[in-house]
């Protein structure tokens, strides 16, 4: 069932008019005794024309439920007038958000926006899974076994139309796993990683013209990126880094 709540106004003028439609939408409903419990999408809203301006507007905040499985939410919106035009699902200031199982912080996020002068658009993922055991001992001295692994990933990219060019690229991503106890005793509280691993790194391309006067630099394209990893055995850590920077 489709559920519609909306409203519209009018404005005339002597050389144009203004008309806006804005209002709530309820779709897939679960209904008991005649009110509305749930809905899988809910969304609310606006469009706007202005013959004045000759330009149409419209913004959305959406927000879908599957069963609990899948949350997602965020804003779309479309812009049209004289040499300008713009159409988004999400931005990069605002994107979308989507969680597994509804939990309170995303699992992913993203966005899409193009319009006469770029497109912009980029996706990050988070995941993790953390267990522990029940705490094991006595009132001196207790332990709790734990593992985690988190994965994050993101990627993303600007690019101008006129002229055609790259101006930003960015890909990322995060890797963690390991083994673990936690202890508690009486003098003091710790944690002690018997084995774990964590690799990371990030390439940066960025063609912008900037300037670093410090360092006498004027340029139009930069690549940096940096590789790290880190192994713990038995509470020991090895690890290495590794940086790259090039200006053009």
């Amino acid at each position: 069932m489709i559920l519609f709540d909306c409203g519209m106004e009018a404005a005339f003028y002597v050389n144009g008019f203004t008309a806006t439609m804005n209002g709530n939408i309820l779709i897939a409903n679960k209904i008991t005794n005649g009110k509305v419990e749930s809905s899988m999408l809910s969304g609310a809203g606006y469009l706007q024309f202005n013959s004045l301006e000759k330009s149409f507007v419209g913004k959305f905040n959406t927000d879908i439920c599957v069963s609990k499985v899948i949350c997602a939410g965020g804003e779309t919106g479309v812009a049209f007038c004289p040499g300008k035009w713009d159409v988004y699902f999400g931005k990069r200031e605002m994107p979308i958000q989507v969680s597994l199982l509804c939990a309170k912080e995303p699992q992913f996020v993203g966005w899409f926006q193009i319009n006469q002068s770029f497109v912009d658009l980029g996706l990050i993922a988070d995941l993790g899974l953390n267990l522990e055991s029940p705490w094991v001992g006595v009132s001196t001295f207790k332990a709790r076994a734990w593992t985690r692994f988190n994965y994050t990933f993101g990627a993303d990219a600007k690019v101008s139309w006129k002229p055609v060019r790259v101006n930003r690229a960015h890909i990322y991503a995060d890797v963690f796993a390991g083994v673990g106890v936690e202890y508690k005793t009486l003098a003091v509280d710790g944690n002690f990683t018997v084995a774990a691993v964590h690799l990371g790194g990030n390439l940066l391309f960025i063609s912008e013209p900037f300037n670093i006067p410090e360092q006498n630099i004027k340029a139009e394209t930069s690549i940096s990126g940096k590789l790290s990893g880190k192994v713990t055995v038995l509470g020991c850590n090895f690890g290495f880094n590794m940086d790259v920077k090039k200006v053009v």
